[in-house]
């Protein structure tokens, strides 16, 4: 894809992907397009039921817009997944590449949950390294040196006894994307979160590729999102009371009330 330098070009691809989540979740796109973006970092464009973020990194996202479809009793939707489009330095697709990815779920928190049950476990199970060297040492096995990189059994072998609880995690998190040629068990650095997303390339591609594989990835990832969620208990509260989608210790989607001066300026994960 033509990088996406202006404004214009990023919310008129942008309102494409949006409609996207609209027809995957069974919702009217709106007719008329995206209004401009509003004055201010990070605010949104309100556009249909989804929330449309502009910036340099990522370039693009988009999510349902929680809120308001908790207003007219519309959530939980089929496949309330996001879609955006990052700059990535070395990732499993090569180097300075453009990334087009559908998130179906996040373990956020992954190195506050890496470093508590390690303390419960390494008298039993140790890991190779001090905990002091810990991060060092996981993100040597998983990231191998890129800055986005997908995990595999063969990565977490490791951590099976060491870290049991996230070891089962994961792999759920592995056999929901089984067979879904583009979805994978992701990580980033510093090991904020560990993500079921599918994702591709689309580095010098046109928007009109773009919107293709961005049906398609998020096809995927609502594929897998069901997946993972069969593996677990069903939430006990309504998320639309928590403002909080989860499948086990996975988070879907989380949102903040209106009211709370943090609402729409925060950047995602």
């Amino acid at each position: 894809m033509p990088p996406l330098t202006t404004t214009k070009d990023k919310i008129a691809l942008a309102k494409h992907l949006a409609d996207i989540l609209h027809n995957i979740n069974k919702l009217q796109p709106p007719p008329q397009p995206p209004p401009p973006q509003p004055p201010g970092y990070w605010k949104p464009i309100h556009y249909g039921y989804t929330l449309i973020y502009i910036g340099d990194n990522p370039l693009i996202h988009i999510t349902p817009n929680y809120h308001k479809l908790c207003q007219e009793n519309l959530y939980p939707t089929p496949a309330p997944i996001t879609l955006q489009i990052t700059h990535e330095q070395d990732t499993p697709l090569g180097k300075n590449k453009q990334i087009l990815s559908a998130t179906a779920a996040c373990i956020t928190h992954l190195f506050e949950w890496i470093l508590e049950e390690y303390r419960i476990y390494k008298d039993f199970y140790p890991l190779p390294v001090p905990e002091h060297k810990l991060r060092e040492y996981l993100e040597e096995l998983w990231l191998q040196g890129k800055t986005l990189n997908n995990l595999t059994p063969e990565k977490i072998e490791p951590i099976k006894k060491p870290l049991p609880t996230l070891y089962r995690e994961l792999r759920k998190a592995l056999q929901a994307a089984q067979g879904l040629p583009d979805t994978h068990l992701t990580v980033r650095q510093p090991l904020k979160a560990a993500c079921l997303q599918a994702y591709t390339d689309t580095t010098n591609k046109t928007p009109a590729h773009t919107t293709r594989q961005a049906h398609q990835l998020a096809q995927q990832a609502a594929t897998a999102q069901h997946r993972l969620a069969q593996q677990h208990p069903p939430p006990r509260h309504h998320p639309c009371k928590t403002h909080h989608h989860t499948a086990g210790p996975w988070t879907i989607a989380a949102w903040q009330p209106p009211t709370t001066k943090d609402n729409t300026n925060r950047k995602p994960i």
